[in-house]
C-alpha cells in the first residue's frame, strides 16, 4: 500500500506529530485586534455621563457671549490703534518735510 504523501512530499503522519498548525493571517489579526478595541470602545462610551439640555444651552451661551465680548474688544482696540497710527502718519507728514 503506498504511503499518503501531504502537498509538501512528507508523509501525512509526519505534519500531525510535529504539532504545526497554520498561523491565521494578517488580516484575521488585523481584524481581530480591530475588533477588540471596537468592543473597549463600545464599553467606554457607555460610561460617559452627558450633560442635561439645561446644562448644554447655559454652557453654550456662555461660550457665544464671551466669543462676541472679545471680538468686540479685538475690532474695537484694532480700530484704536489704526486711528492713532493714521493721525500720528498725517502729523508726520504735515511736520515732517
Amino acid at each position: 500500500m503506498p504511503e499518503e504523501k501531504n502537498n509538501q512530499g512528507r508523509p501525512a503522519d509526519e505534519n500531525k506529530k510535529s504539532g504545526k498548525t497554520k498561523n491565521p493571517s494578517f488580516f484575521k489579526k488585523l481584524a481581530d485586534a480591530f475588533l477588540g478595541k471596537l468592543g473597549e470602545f463600545k464599553g467606554e462610551f457607555k460610561k460617559i455621563v452627558w450633560p442635561s439640555r439645561e446644562t448644554l444651552l447655559k454652557e453654550t451661551l456662555t461660550v457665544i457671549v464671551i466669543c462676541v465680548i472679545f471680538g468686540v474688544y479685538i475690532a474695537l482696540l484694532d480700530g484704536g490703534l489704526s486711528f492713532a497710527l493714521s493721525a500720528f502718519s498725517g502729523f508726520a507728514q504735515n511736520f515732517g518735510g
